[in-house]
């Protein structure tokens, strides 16, 4: 049953990241003033956290509702859409949380911490192979190491 719950992850995830890429976007435009921009940054900055205060708090259901506004607002934003694939994996929601992470990576494909809260999911569904993927990313983005690297290194060894 768990394998049959990973495999449906992680089919329709993808489907799911497409079917958002077809939706019209309601990022803004480059017309924005540098002051403009300054001010979002220091705005997403401030909501964001407020969020990880709730994450602290361990009201996740709160978390994800914040979240999901934050992404309409944000939508070209990886560290919203991050923080909404741990709130929603802690949450217990694993096909919100791979949606929300495939969607960080997609917009930064280098970020270490996204990654390795990506392993967690993955090693949480049992898909020990999608977070050894993952660790090789992270030997890559940092050879010499790193403490996302050596966390889900010694969580692999763990699994």
């Amino acid at each position: 049953m768990k394998t049959q719950l990973v495999v449906l992850i992680l089919l329709l995830a993808p489907l799911v990241v497409w079917a958002d890429d077809l939706s019209p976007s309601t990022e803004l435009t480059g017309g924005a003033s540098a002051t403009q921009a300054s001010k979002q940054d220091s705005s997403l900055k401030a909501q964001l956290d407020a969020v990880a205060n709730l994450l602290e708090q361990k009201d996740f259901t709160s978390a994800v509702r914040e979240l999901k506004d934050l992404s309409r607002s944000y939508i070209g934003s990886a560290d919203v859409w991050s923080l909404l694939g741990v709130a929603s994996h802690k949450k217990g929601n694993f096909l919100g949380s791979m949606v929300a992470f495939e969607k960080s990576i997609k917009l930064n494909p280098d970020n270490r911490k996204t990654l390795s809260q990506q392993a967690d999911l993955f090693l949480s569904m049992g898909d020990k192979q999608s977070a050894r993927t993952n660790l090789d990313k992270l030997i890559k983005l940092c050879p010499n190491g790193c403490e996302q690297r050596d966390r889900i290194a010694a969580a692999l060894n763990k699994f």
